[in-house]
């Protein structure tokens, strides 16, 4: 979607190593961006942020190797809109911008969805009935026996209410971009007031959504709880707040991405629920998935063990 063209890791395998690389890339970048003048003298250093450099020149490498190639035969891709390709008379960003637009692109089309199905799937498995009682809701939609499929109606998807619960309840738990993204009074304003507090201008602020999610102000009763019922429930006593919900993050800076993701997810855990029968590998201590979530901005995460089976 980026480039024109998919890297094939589920068919070929990453023989390149593009995803550690990208793990370990973006590790580095998670500390120096609290501290940015640290990052100029840390990659001159013999050794420091090697993997963060291999993954900025992969991305260099594919942006240059793009313009090159020009727009894809099949329709615009995100680099079409970037480089303003098709207009007549572009104006396309400069190619450090490019490069710095399509290193986002890589990480947030990728990693975080690959985050979001994990747990997903660690939640539901963790939860034999919850996935039980999803399975029944797909399968009146599509119905298995019929040869149906979830992706024969994308759109459909979209209305099944246990199905939207599950992704919210996962997302919730583990927004795939944990403390989000900084935010500051633009230079000039002198600053602004935040809920009584003064915020000089040019000062990054914070706003968790790891934090946030699992407030019991917001998300009661049993706010640490995978409970995809809180986003059905009509229950007194049950608290939702839809405005504290922020896996995207909000307002006009918010992810450009969200639509695409969302009807990836629906469409990936539908049709993985639909399809396969599947559990935890035999002795696999279930605590372990949550304890290697580590935020480096975006989940580093270790191995999730699971048998499928294609359903009969």
């Amino acid at each position: 979607m980026a480039f024109g063209g998919g890297f094939e890791l589920m068919r070929d395998g990453d023989k390149e190593g593009l995803w550690t690389l990208m793990e370990q890339g973006i590790r580095v970048q998670a500390y120096t961006q609290h501290v940015p003048w640290l990052a100029t003298l840390l990659y001159k250093l013999p050794g420091m942020g090697k993997a963060a450099h291999k993954l900025i020149n992969f991305v260099i490498t594919q942006s240059a190797a793009r313009i090159q190639r020009g727009m894809p035969t099949t329709g615009k891709d995100l680099s079409s809109h970037l480089l303003d390709e098709g207009s007549p008379n572009p104006e396309p960003l400069d190619f450090d911008d490019y490069c710095s637009d399509a290193f986002l692109a890589l990480v947030a089309g990728s990693d975080t969805t690959a985050t979001v199905l994990g747990c997903t799937f660690f939640y539901l498995l963790r939860e034999e009935s919850v996935f039980e009682r999803l399975r029944v809701e797909i399968d009146a939609s599509f119905p298995f026996s019929e040869g149906k499929h979830p992706h024969d109606d994308i759109s459909r998807l979209a209305m099944l209410p246990l199905l939207s619960a599950v992704i919210n309840e996962a997302l919730r738990l583990q927004p795939p971009v944990p403390t989000g993204l900084q935010r500051a009074p633009e230079a000039g304003s002198g600053g602004r007031i935040a809920h009584g507090s003064f915020i000089p201008e040019d000062t990054g602020v914070y706003i968790p959504p790891y934090v946030i999610h699992r407030d019991e102000r917001y998300f009661s009763p049993d706010p640490e709880r995978f409970w995809p019922k809180r986003w059905l429930s009509t229950e007194k006593g049950t608290a939702l707040e839809q405005a504290a919900f922020i896996p995207f993050s909000t307002g006009p800076m918010n992810c450009v991405g969200k639509s695409l993701a969302l009807m990836e997810l629906r469409v990936v855990v539908a049709t993985l629920v639909q399809q396969f029968d599947m559990r935890f590998e035999d002795g696999w201590d279930q605590s372990k998935w949550e304890e290697k979530l580590e935020d480096y901005f975006v989940f580093a995460k270790g191995q999730l063990p699971v048998v499928l089976k294609l359903r009969t």
